[in-house]
């Protein structure tokens, strides 16, 4: 018998339930193996309790809201790549998608930029508001865009083993490998739809990665790697800086998309030492 209203109990750790088993061994035997006069009947009943509530918080119960239905779960990007107009665009999708969903729908809905939040967790879609567009500002995570943080998020709700993710994002990951969540989603046979959105403008220009030694020996030159996305390619001025102060500057042709840029600075004093890497358009 199915009752829909109510939710379903799932447990992380649903392995440890077998040792439920035990319980009626561990609670007697101290008694069979005894002939002293029996312990009142309490007794037993107390240990078997406390054992059974033991192991019932070791396999970590979950409460899980339908479980037999899919759950949408809408992954939603909030970073600065994303262009205003496309993060507006995103908002109205999401809200399309829920209006038109049947009153038997769930939904979640998690956001993200350089870290991922569970804006709203799972619950009947008719019941999510336009209200959780205002929870955050529209691009207000920050220039990083963690995709597979967001990814493993969504896919670590408890609503069950039904669920469908729904990406909506430019895909400019700069932190994480997405790639790695997707597979792992597939193996689980949880399916991923993705949305595209707007994102670095052709005149845009943004360090999406820098890269090099955590430490280097006296005398050594530091040789820094950075990876610099552009929408529509051009000439962009790149400025190496060590402790705010600019060491070299070189005007540098970037394709459309990704281009990798490798800077060589001279050999530092011993000491900590802060490294930048900016970049200008237009050059």
């Amino acid at each position: 018998m199915r009752f829909p209203n109510l939710p379903d109990l799932l447990f992380a750790r649903p392995w440890i339930l077998w040792f439920l088993a035990l319980v009626p061994i561990v609670v007697l035997a101290p008694y069979l193996r005894t002939r002293r006069r029996a312990l009142p009947e309490l007794f037993p009943a107390l240990r078997a309790v406390i054992l059974i509530l033991m192991l019932l918080t070791l396999a970590g119960p979950l409460i899980a809201h339908g479980a037999r239905d899919v759950t949408t779960v809408f992954v939603v990007d909030r970073s600065m790549s994303v262009q205003p107009g496309s993060a507006d665009a995103a908002n109205r999708w999401v809200g399309d998608a829920l209006a038109a969903a049947n009153v038997e729908s769930s939904a979640a809905i998690v956001t993200f930029g350089a870290e991922p939040e569970l804006t709203v967790p799972a619950t009947s879609a008719s019941r999510i508001a336009d209200d959780w567009m205002t929870a955050v500002p529209e691009r207000g995570y920050g220039e990083a865009t963690d995709l597979a943080s967001a990814l493993t998020l969504a896919r670590s709700i408890p609503v069950g083993e039904q669920r469908r993710i729904v990406v909506l994002s430019d895909g400019a990951e700069n932190i994480g490998q997405a790639i790695e969540q997707a597979d792992q989603a597939a193996l689980d046979q949880v399916p991923i739809d993705v949305v595209p959105l707007g994102g670095v403008d052709a005149t845009d220009v943004r360090i999406e990665q820098v890269t090099g030694p955590n430490a280097l020996w006296r005398g050594d030159a530091l040789s820094v790697i950075a990876t610099i996305g552009s929408g529509g390619g051009g000439v962009a001025a790149v400025a190496l800086l060590v402790d705010g102060a600019v060491v070299s500057t070189e005007d540098v042709a970037l394709d459309p998309g990704q281009t990798v840029y490798s800077v060589t600075a001279p050999a530092l004093p011993a000491g900590f030492h802060r490294v930048e890497v900016r970049v200008r358009a237009g050059a």
